[in-house]
């Protein structure tokens, strides 16, 4: 089975989504210091598609809003 080429991987990479999550975090025990959220790209259009942050997550659930969402 032959291996694709370096430009071929680079070409599939550049036209999918790719995503990550993050984590806010502190040395201290402190309420507003943690968190985190996640975030999906389309490298090929160059744009976001769809991020959220725990803090809005949890803010809409509190309020009643879907949290499903």
């Amino acid at each position: 089975m032959s291996m694709p080429s370096s430009a071929s991987c680079c070409a599939l990479r550049q036209s999918s989504t790719w995503g990550f999550e993050y984590a806010l975090t502190c040395s201290r025990p402190r309420l507003d210091a943690f968190g985190g959220g996640a975030h999906v790209i389309d490298l090929g259009a160059r744009k976001s598609i769809s991020w959220t942050s725990t803090q809005e997550w949890l803010a809409a659930a509190l309020n009643g809003e879907d949290a499903h969402a």
